[in-house]
């Protein structure tokens, strides 16, 4: 399942609604979240070995967020990629 993240409200709720092999795409202010000094980016540290996390580049950019200040193990990517993991999941969830 691909989880698209856009709001930064996300919390533990999602980490627990996700399943072995699940992406989760954060992007908009969600990109927020992913910054290493909040906790919601500790829990999901956890989670990594199960999932697997992007983060939309050029909102990160827009954001004013550097690369270096998400954790390892999440990739960025661009709407090319996006796109890509769209057509590879077949369902999808939105969360606000």
């Amino acid at each position: 399942m691909l989880h698209l993240i856009s709001q930064a409200s996300a919390n533990q709720t999602l980490l627990q609604r996700t399943a072995t092999g699940d992406c989760l795409v954060f992007f908009g202010d969600a990109v927020f979240r992913l910054m290493s000094d909040t906790g919601f980016a500790l829990a999901l540290a956890g989670e990594m070995n199960r999932v697997r996390v992007y983060a939309l580049l050029p909102d990160l950019e827009t954001r004013g967020v550097e690369a270096s200040e998400i954790p390892p193990g999440i990739t960025l990517i661009g709407y090319d990629q996006l796109v890509a993991l769209t057509v590879e999941e077949p369902v999808i969830q939105s969360w606000r």
